[in-house]
């Protein structure tokens, strides 16, 4: 967050209105069709995805100067996060689906601090709920 305000220029309700909810609430859908992404065209291509996905989320983070790319970096993020959740599942539908059910319930927990909380408050609600 200090690095966006102090360097990038934007404010923390930028941040925690228009920036971080694209990581919240892409959590779960990113789960569930990298899952069958990569049961479908392989795990090393998931992981490929993923390690792109992390490289342009730390170029984006770094050069970036509008909102709209800030938030397709965390979009980035979210894909990196996914994939390295479902890489380490193996071949079996049923735990992709319950540890993708897992993950989305813990990120619910984050998205419902973001949303009911003011954004001076959102950071503070979210790291006590981790």
């Amino acid at each position: 967050v200090d690095f966006l305000v102090d360097c990038k220029g934007f404010t923390n309700e930028q941040i925690f209105d228009h920036v971080f909810p694209v990581f919240v609430y892409a959590q779960a859908p990113c789960l569930l069709i990298l899952g069958m992404f990569s049961e479908r065209c392989g795990y090393k291509l998931g992981l490929l995805l993923g390690a792109v996905c992390s490289l342009t989320t730390v170029t984006l983070t770094l050069l970036a100067q509008t909102l709209l790319l800030q938030q397709l970096s965390q979009a980035c993020t979210t894909i990196n996060f996914a994939e390295a959740c479902v890489a380490g599942l193996g071949s079996s539908p049923v735990a992709q689906v319950t540890v993708a059910l897992a993950f989305s319930s813990d990120t619910l927990i984050t998205a419902l601090g973001l949303h009911a909380m003011p954004p001076a408050q959102s950071q503070l609600a979210s790291h006590a709920t981790k």
